[in-house]
């Protein structure tokens, strides 16, 4: 006779099985990511200029934060779709999903129309020669049209998110990504390689994805339609949207205030050409950080799901189980660069960015605890736990800006001030918020379950990095050597954390899963 339990076992092991898919995926598609990064950086430099590229850069940072705009509609749609889906509400996710559609697209047209007005203005803020304004301009122009529709794009992915199957997706934007590499090299080369088009590049970019996830939407059957009618909606279907989106907006607005206010503050104290020195040392934080975020974050839909079927309490142990992976893998990803930086960024775009090693040092070393603790933010936003943590996320944010402009003018530290902000604000909000926003979760394990995983994973990891260290010369000698130098350490790092978290049986049971 079959146990009680046999449903729930064969319902964690689909669980187990879906999870994995998510995150290897999650993974090729970051890794897609990196690479074409690390292909297509310096081509683009080398096309646009130092003054242009650092336009580019801004006018991402500019949009992150005209986007706020929109309400935090596309997290509340992710969480009540997903909801109303596995509790067998069809009916209200179709509701959910018509009311967030039309509302965000108009709540995005006028974001639109925002950028489109700044365009000028923005080459004025970041006091371009005036010989550069009209192809400035233009360029802000497209660039701004190509991330609202990448922006309207996520909509139709929330019927795939929420059936928790989310590889598909990952899959398709590894393919974009490399569509993004093809097509940037052959305009570059048909065309005089300027800021418009590289923006016509990027509309191009956002619309091939965007052909192939609205048929696959749609036949997942979670909504009637991913083209409903109009509705405004009723007044309790906007309060609840609306309501947990505002709680959103605040986490996105800190997020923006830790990262994307930088290159405001950059260009317009120091020029766009600083945005460009700073930026390439900085961003393989937020290289990193999307890579190991998108494996992370594809677990969301599955945390939700067991708490619209009433299995909350897995949670505690589901949680701990990835925090000492994501443990594990935060130490080579994050540290290994840390090694061999500045030696990297030589080799990649040159020996006058060598200075840029100090902002890549001063944001990613941190981020190895921000990462390790990644699964406990990801678990609160799945259960709509973000009140609290959206409110503390904003205090430490805006704390980070301050901290950044005093260290920059009032200690004469320059970009370094901006860099060294964002890691005083990064350990504040892994080690004091975090952790008290999970004790307000009676589902979540205590924070000394979690915490200890990264000091073993640091220990299992130190052997492999410090080898990294000696074998310096080595990696100075090319690419080719600094590749097998990294990659060989990375490896080896790996496997060290691996084991001091997970221990051989942990290593087992996971090595089954996957396979």
């Amino acid at each position: 006779m079959e146990s009680e339990s046999d449903p729930a076992s064969t319902r964690a092991e689909r669980l187990s099985g879906v999870a994995l898919r998510n995150v290897a995926a999650a993974t090729a598609s970051r890794v897609s990511t990196v690479a074409v990064g690390i292909v297509l950086t310096p081509i683009v430099l080398a096309g646009l200029g130092r003054e242009m590229y650092g336009v580019a850069q801004v006018v991402n940072s500019l949009y992150d934060f005209i986007s706020l705009l929109r309400g935090g509609l596309s997290a509340a749609l992710r969480r009540y779709v997903t909801l109303a889906h596995h509790s067998n509400r069809s009916e209200e996710a179709s509701l959910y999903f018509a009311v967030g559609f039309w509302w965000s697209g108009l709540l995005r047209t006028g974001i639109l129309l925002l950028g489109w007005a700044v365009a000028w203005p923005l080459g004025r803020f970041l006091r371009l020669p005036e010989s550069m304004h009209a192809e400035a301009t233009f360029g802000i122009v497209l660039i701004i049209a190509a991330t609202v529709l990448a922006d309207a794009g996520a909509m139709f992915e929330i019927p795939i998110f929420a059936t928790g199957r989310t590889a598909i997706l990952s899959l398709i934007r590894a393919g974009a990504t490399w569509v993004r590499l093809a097509l940037t090299i052959v305009a570059f080369r048909v065309f005089h390689p300027t800021l418009p088009v590289f923006g016509a590049v990027l509309i191009v970019v956002e619309l091939v994805p965007l052909l192939l996830i609205i048929p696959i939407a749609q036949r997942m059957g979670v909504v009637r339609s991913v083209f409903p009618r109009w509705t405004s909606g009723s007044d309790q279907a906007r309060r609840v949207l609306f309501s947990y989106g505002r709680l959103a907006v605040l986490g996105q607005a800190a997020a923006l205030l830790y990262t994307s206010s930088d290159s405001l503050f950059i260009g317009r104290i120091y020029g766009a050409a600083a945005v460009t020195a700073y930026t390439l040392g900085a961003r393989w934080s937020s290289l990193i950080r999307g890579f190991l975020l998108a494996s992370i974050t594809s677990l969301t839909p599955l945390f939700t799901q067991l708490e619209a079927v009433g299995e909350s309490h897995r949670t505690r142990r589901a949680l701990t189980e990835v925090v000492k992976l994501s443990a594990a893998v935060a130490v080579p990803f994050c540290l290994t660069p840390c090694v061999v930086g500045d030696i990297l960024l030589t080799k990649w775009v040159g020996a006058e960015y060598r200075g840029s090693y100090a902002y890549m040092l001063a944001m990613l070393a941190p981020m190895t605890i921000e990462v390790a603790l990644m699964p406990v933010w990801m678990a609160l936003r799945a259960r709509g736990r973000i009140g609290w943590l959206a409110v503390g996320d904003m205090v430490v944010a805006i704390g980070n800006v301050l901290i950044s402009l005093v260290l920059a003018l009032g200690f004469k530290l320059g970009l370094l001030g901006f860099a060294l902000g964002n890691t005083f604000a990064m350990l504040a909000k892994q080690l004091v918020l975090r952790p008290r926003a999970a004790r307000r979760d009676p589902e979540f394990p205590p924070a000394r379950d979690y915490i200890g995983a990264l000091p073993r994973a640091l220990l299992g990891g130190a052997p492999a990095l410090f080898a990294l260290y000696l074998a310096r010369p080595y990696c100075e000698r090319g690419v080719p050597e600094l590749i097998v130098g990294a990659g060989a350490a990375g490896l080896l790092c790996l496997a060290g954390s691996l084991y001091a978290t997970l221990g051989t049986s942990g290593i087992r049971t996971l090595r089954r899963r996957f396979g």
